[in-house]
């Protein structure tokens, strides 16, 4: 399989280094921006895949098409304009699309996007490792009532969630990043998260370090998340409570994952082993066994971007209750296309009828005016605004039926 990066970063960055040291996958370019640094530039050279710099112009990203490649894998970007116009380019070639997760912090950037490729052949995958992670999925099985390895009835009825994470000093943009891929771990487990408050001592102006974030998810579900700054070996550990015993993940970034058991005295045995889930060949034959998947069902890669969209929208819970320093209720109604025209709708409908009521109003002072100074040709255009706001109204309510040619996802 041949992959063409757009961008780079953290994430993209550990697919391309799989990939060039896979024997069965290559890297078919590095797409960079002509303002791209030469920070940037010095990171691909090991890579050994020829760098495309440059802007996308009217005929897309032709020379990276021309390298022929089998999956676009696509960095992280803020910007949310000039992003949304690289996946406008990059959906007409009709290729899968592995998208960096967090890609952007705005839940409305991601619902964009989704709209931007459904009238095409690409699909969007998020990059998600954690929660594609073996013992990521045991733990889910765990918890929807599913029997792994003799241990099924260890946990019972989830009812908290910790995790606590450990990271070398870092930016806000990389501690966000950091919140989402966990979030959408927790969600994995525990379901929509409804409510998020944050708590920290930091200033303002400050790095939120250490930082507490309190959830509640769906079935009165407790989720607490830590995050504080070590000099080395950062990590994490993810422990679950249940009516019937706890559970203990051991994620250091380093080293294997080791999943154990807690008894009242403190962590009991070993129970299971995995690979750390770092850079490495295993997080790209995940990706590659979901692109494989996606590739016989498309409709395959909508439930995992939906995912990443919600993830995103507690992540903008987690910067307003950071701004605001109270607790942010989730209300998942009013997404999707016929939510979405809906609202649109009876947004557009109320500042029509008002501003119609305001021009009539002042129609029929002016044709009161008009008449009384003689002015007869501007009085007989006063008197046709009336019909013309008739008019109007009726347009209205009939692109209403606009709504018949919004295809149904479930169909």
């Amino acid at each position: 399989m041949k992959f063409a990066l757009v961008g780079l970063d953290t994430r993209t960055a550990e697919i391309a280094q799989a990939v060039a040291a896979a024997g069965d996958h290559r890297l078919a370019c590095v797409y960079l921006d002509a303002g791209a640094g030469d920070l940037d530039r010095r990171a691909v050279e090991p890579l050994g895949a020829p760098v495309i710099c440059g802007s996308p112009n009217a005929d897309g990203f032709a020379r990276l098409w021309e390298t022929r490649p089998d999956v676009i894998v696509l960095a992280a970007r803020q910007d949310a304009a000039a992003l949304i116009h690289d996946v406008r380019q990059l959906a007409q070639l009709d290729l899968p699309i592995v998208v960096s997760h967090p890609v952007n912090h705005s839940a409305m950037v991601y619902y964009e996007l989704e709209m931007l490729v459904q009238n095409s052949k690409s699909i969007l995958l998020p990059y998600l490792p954690l929660r594609w992670h073996p013992a990521v999925q045991q733990l889910s099985e765990q918890v929807a009532g599913a029997a792994v390895g003799g241990d099924g009835q260890r946990l019972g009825r989830l009812e908290q969630i910790t995790l606590d994470r450990t990271i070398r000093q870092s930016t806000r943009s990389e501690l966000l990043d950091l919140f989402a891929a966990d979030v959408d771990l927790v969600r994995t487990l525990a379901g929509d998260i409804t409510d998020v408050a944050a708590m920290h001592s930091a200033a303002d102006d400050q790095l939120p370090l250490p930082l507490n974030v309190q959830m509640t998810a769906q079935h009165a579900v407790l989720v607490r998340w830590s995050l504080t700054a070590v000099d080395q070996s950062p990590g994490g550990q993810l422990t679950l409570a249940g009516s019937r015993g706890s559970l203990r993940l051991r994620m250091a970034d380093a080293q294997d994952w080791q999943w154990v058991s807690l008894d009242p005295e403190g962590e009991g045995d070993v129970l299971q082993t995995w690979p750390s889930p770092g850079p490495g060949q295993q997080n790209l034959e995940r990706l590659v066994q979901r692109l494989e998947a996606v590739a016989h069902d498309p409709h395959a890669s909508q439930p995992a971007w939906q995912d990443a969209s919600r993830g995103v929208e507690v992540l903008e819970a987690l910067e307003k209750s950071l701004r605001k320093r109270r607790l942010v209720h989730l209300s998942y109604e009013g997404r999707g296309e016929e939510e979405a025209f809906k609202g649109t709708m009876a947004s557009l409908g109320c500042g029509l009828l008002l501003a119609l009521m305001l021009l009539t109003v002042v129609a029929g002072i002016g044709l009161k005016l008009a008449k009384e100074q003689g002015l007869d040709r501007l009085a007989a255009l006063l008197a046709k605004i009336p019909h013309v706001a008739l008019g109007l109204m009726i347009v209205f309510l009939l692109m209403q039926l606009l709504r018949v040619v919004i295809p149904d996802k479930k169909k």
